[in-house]
């Protein structure tokens, strides 16, 4: 964890993970609780999603939420187990949802002439973070997306690709076992001539398209590595026992 690598991840990256989507599919756990905050083998699905970050020496990480939960995140900002000497987690708030890119103009100064990556807080992730970032540093893309292994049936995004090159991006439901997107993103700070200032902008729906058009995307298969989608019942249960 000492590598001059990961050093280097500590000063020019930074993490962002989308924690304000609604918990329509999983009200049934959530019982009010926001998504990102449903437990995972007594701990929050965000709990994992930071400590995860935190085991490769990553110290900036951003949390956007939707303002009216404020209460809930600052509860678990209090019971974090935080025993990695990590900066706590900086935290942004929506006032108005803004789409998944949307979004991430709430923490534009934060990145500012970073890189970053941004991903989901409904998605346990485990995957050889170090590896992604030596084949990023040799790209000249703007985003670089990591294909990792489902354990469990859920909607990712399929990938059509050539020599690396991102073709095709669709969401659908995947069965387990396949090399899937399931949203980290690592993206230069570039990303930011595309936002067209509309009030509700997507990554998947608004930029991905252009990026594609224009061969902005790669993509590289990390092995071994591991994801799980908890924002529908089925793979909350199933986290619960795979994770």
């Amino acid at each position: 964890m000492a590598s001059a690598l990961l050093k280097i991840f500590k000063f020019l990256m930074k993490i962002i993970i989308l924690a304000g989507g609604e918990a329509a599919r999983l009200q049934s756990v959530a019982r009010g609780v926001p998504k990102p905050l449903v437990l995972i083998k007594g701990e929050a699905i965000l709990t994992h999603i930071v400590l995860f970050f935190y085991a490769f020496g990553i110290n900036d990480v951003g949390i956007i939420a939707n303002k009216k939960e404020e209460r809930f995140f600052r509860d678990w900002s209090k019971q974090f187990p935080n025993t990695t000497g990590q900066p706590e987690p900086t935290f942004f708030w929506e006032n108005k949802r803004a789409g998944t890119f949307g979004c991430l103009r709430e923490a534009k100064k934060w990145l500012y002439g970073s890189d970053f990556m941004v991903t989901n807080g409904d998605c346990l992730l485990d995957f050889d973070l170090e590896r992604l970032y030596k084949f990023y540093k040799i790209q000249k893309r703007i985003v670089v997306l990591p294909l990792l292994r489902n354990i469990a049936r859920g909607r990712y995004a399929s990938v059509k690709k050539k020599n690396g090159v991102v073709k095709e991006l669709e969401i659908k439901e995947v069965l387990e076992g396949n090399r899937v997107s399931a949203g980290p993103y690592l993206f230069r700070s570039s990303i930011f001539a595309y936002d067209n200032k509309k009030s509700n902008l997507n990554i998947e729906a608004d930029i991905f398209p252009q990026l594609i058009s224009q061969g902005e995307i790669v993509s590289i298969e990390i092995s071994p590595s591991r994801c799980i989608d908890c924002g529908t019942v089925e793979g909350w249960k199933q986290a619960g026992v795979l994770w």
